[in-house]
């Protein structure tokens, strides 16, 4: 996988390492602790996966695979078809991302009950992190996927699975890194490094489908 030195002047990446700065000041100045970074970027993943959502509501690829129904292959070619697979492939997401995230709070909370400063002014230090998240992922979702017309090649089914890697992987640092008691700067400077790989790959190199427009639902 090739990155080109023009990638990290992308303004998408920019806003993306501006939002990454947040934790870091927020550990540096305001006393943020490894509990609540956790629960912050737990956060975000909650923010990555409304965004997918929301691209595969866009999304005008053709399908890059089919179905399976009672024991028979479902394959999507007309427009209609297109739209009724999405619609089934945007509420499985929504259910099975709904279980992952749940799954992933209880096994957060099992660590935060051992970091009492995790609670600690929790509410504003959230939602100051959480703002920088979604204006991240926003702006992202506007001058990526809808203004380089990412949606015209990409589909919903390529589209549901695409959030996991990058969600892993930048769990599976940080989480480690508080299980070996890393200081919070490392936690912020790895997951940062994980989320801009992440970034950099989603959008040089998201699965593509075959161009196709169908009708956008009301």
């Amino acid at each position: 996988m090739d990155f080109h030195p023009d990638s990290f002047t992308r303004p998408s990446v920019i806003v993306l390492l501006f939002s990454n700065l947040v934790p870091l000041i927020g550990v540096l100045f305001l006393g943020w602790s490894q509990g609540l970074l956790l629960l912050l970027y737990w956060l975000e993943s909650a923010v990555i996966g409304a965004f997918t959502l929301l691209k595969m509501r866009k999304a005008q690829g053709m399908p890059t695979g089919s179905l399976k129904v009672n024991g028979q292959t479902v394959e999507a070619k007309t427009p209609d078809q297109i739209q009724a697979m999405k619609k089934f492939l945007m509420h499985f997401f929504v259910m099975h991302f709904g279980i992952f995230m749940f799954v992933h709070l209880m096994f957060l909370l099992f660590f935060l009950f051992q970091d009492s400063s995790a609670w600690n002014n929790l509410g504003w230090n959230l939602l100051l992190g959480l703002a920088s998240t979604i204006i991240s992922h926003g702006f992202s979702y506007q001058w990526n996927y809808l203004g380089t017309r990412e949606f015209e090649r990409t589909s919903a089914d390529a589209l549901m699975l695409a959030p996991y890697p990058r969600i892993f992987l930048m769990q599976f640092a940080v989480i480690l890194g508080f299980m070996l008691n890393a200081p919070a700067v490392v936690l912020v400077v790895g997951k940062a490094v994980f989320d801009l790989g992440g970034h950099l790959y989603e959008h040089g190199n998201m699965p593509i489908a075959l161009s196709v427009r169908v009708g956008e639902e009301s």
